[in-house]
């Protein structure tokens, strides 16, 4: 009995320690902070890019339990792997310049969510984006953005995936965030470490929507097929400050709760109008109007 009772204490902590990781996410990308500071010193401007390149990485993580109710879908940590190709940088472009070369890439995601029962497996190809922050010839820092269509292998179901409020269609939009490091082994290649997170979620088109939210951590290795010399064209800037006014419509299919629910059809019309004070910052202000359109 008091062997029993030693295992559930121990699973116990071991969940509580695990619903509060967000915490030593946020830790980790403090210290990554605290490693720009460090480098930014011996930051020198590239003379050279990457002409293309593959990066391969392995994760681990958690599911992000953002309700209480889905803290039943955690059966155990998620692991998973990642493929990218890296397209070559040219530097041609003007915002390349303004924005210390970032890198453009095509990335498939394979994800066991660590929720057999529930969850299964999720996948993802999406189109990513690196900002460097940090960038020499000995150590990179960079902020990953991303987005593209994924797939979850088990959804809601009424009769026999109850349980599963997060996420009701198979197909759904894959987001991701993440922080690099990368250190430099040789000229072409190097070793990465990364903390971030991914969502998965459809808009509502389908119920449940609350979204499967993980947090990862990465080890990899990228290898680029060699380095070309930049493209230093003489760019005409802008006259700064400038402004602008955009107007985008868009009409979206929305299900009703509870699950199963009545399907509307929703419309946006947003106005912005921007100001440009710097070649890399613009200010925002705009305007959404909404109409749901119900079947009474």
């Amino acid at each position: 009995m008091c062997l029993c009772n030693e295992k559930k204490y121990e699973f116990s902590r071991h969940m509580f320690l695990l619903g509060n990781k967000p915490y030593f996410i946020l830790n980790a990308l403090l210290l990554f902070s605290f490693a720009a500071n460090a480098f930014k010193n011996n930051q020198t401007p590239p003379d050279s890019l990457p002409a293309g390149g593959v990066t391969t990485q392995v994760f681990g993580g958690f599911f992000i339990n953002h309700r209480p109710h889905l803290a039943r879908l955690q059966q155990h940590h998620a692991k998973g792997f990642e493929v990218s190709y890296l397209f070559a940088n040219t530097g041609r472009k003007m915002w390349y310049h303004n924005f210390h070369h970032p890198t453009i890439g095509l990335c498939y995601t394979y994800l066991y969510t660590g929720s057999p029962n529930y969850l299964g497996n999720a996948h993802a190809i999406t189109s990513i984006l690196k900002f460097p922050f940090v960038n020499n010839n000995f150590y990179k820092l960079n902020m990953q953005a991303g987005v593209g269509l994924g797939w979850v292998t088990k959804i809601y179901d009424v009769r026999t995936n109850y349980k599963n409020v997060a996420i009701g269609s198979h197909l759904n939009c894959a987001i991701q965030l993440r922080f690099n490091n990368e250190l430099h082994i040789s000229k072409n290649d190097n070793v990465n470490f990364s903390v971030g997170i991914m969502h998965w979620s459809n808009g509502s088109y389908r119920t449940p929507n609350l979204g499967i939210n993980m947090a990862l951590i990465g080890l990899g290795y990228t290898h680029h097929f060699g380095m070309h010399a930049i493209m230093r064209d003489t760019f005409t800037r802008p006259t700064l400050p400038r402004s602008s006014i955009s107007a985008m419509a868009v009409t979206f299919p929305k299900e009703i709760y509870p699950a199963g629910g009545p399907t509307y059809l929703g419309s946006c019309l947003s106005i912005d109008f921007e100001r440009q004070w710097h070649i890399r910052t613009i200010y925002t202000a705009g305007l959404d109007f909404l109409r749901q359109f119900i079947d009474q």
